[in-house]
């Protein structure tokens, strides 16, 4: 009798980085039978992670790939479980879309100038909650290299994140827009950053996170829980 050859088996190589791929922000759709997920892989090509949303049932088994070609992250059931919102980047900073589980070309929402982030679907369906950030953005300064660049004047604690870089005068605030198109409404403003909305069950109201203390900016960040009307009114 033959015995057949295991396998050979080989250590793992530095190249090898680059076929790992990760899954992360799970998401149950509302009748508890499908997944929404997002799947990161590296891109060697253009050296970057690349984020795809893939939809499989509860169990796993029918896995597929929901968007394609583009990078995309935080899939939202909507509440009758028929449509998924999710942000992308498709060549205009990171913006809002809606797709039909159906089939179809995704909706664009929004065209904020710096990209949303964090949506979350009202009770109802008929809006969304985001996180964008507003202010002036700090121009690139053209310089020749025999030029020296102006020194960066720092007054507070945190003025750089690794994959954000340097923070300029902009500031994450909270807005609403109407799931079928339309203008978005900003609901927070004002020298500090909101986050994490959250939709109170009537959707007259939102909770969101916010660090608005006059030591904000000289301390490690301890944000408070806030309210603000669905509505509007800074």
């Amino acid at each position: 009798m033959t015995r057949a050859r295991s396998p050979r088996r080989r250590d793992m190589r530095p190249g090898d980085s680059w076929l790992l791929r990760n899954v992360g922000d799970p998401q149950v759709s509302p009748d508890g039978r499908r997944l929404a997920y997002v799947v990161t892989s590296r891109n060697r090509d253009k050296d970057r992670f690349d984020t795809e949303i893939w939809l499989s049932d509860l169990d796993g088994s029918a896995a597929r790939r929901f968007t394609s070609g583009t990078r995309s992250q935080s899939p939202r059931w909507s509440p009758d479980g028929r449509s998924l919102a999710f942000v992308s980047n498709r060549g205009d900073r990171s913006q809002l879309y809606v797709a039909s589980l159906d089939g179809g070309d995704p909706r664009r929402l929004t065209r904020a100038p710096h990209g949303v982030a964090q949506p979350v679907w009202s009770p109802d369906g008929s809006r969304l909650a985001y996180v964008a950030a507003v202010g002036a953005e700090k121009p690139k300064q053209e310089r020749s290299p025999i030029e020296k660049a102006e020194p960066l004047v720092v007054r507070d604690l945190y003025f750089r994140f690794d994959g954000a870089g340097l923070y300029d005068a902009r500031r994450r605030h909270l807005f609403v827009i109407e799931t079928l198109g339309g203008e978005q409404t900003q609901l927070t403003d004002g020298d500090w950053h909101d986050a994490q909305p959250a939709w109170s069950p009537d959707g007259r109201h939102l909770v969101f996170t916010s660090d608005r203390s006059p030591e904000r900016w000289a301390r490690l960040v301890r944000p408070d829980v806030w309210l603000v009307a669905a509505g509007g009114g800074l």
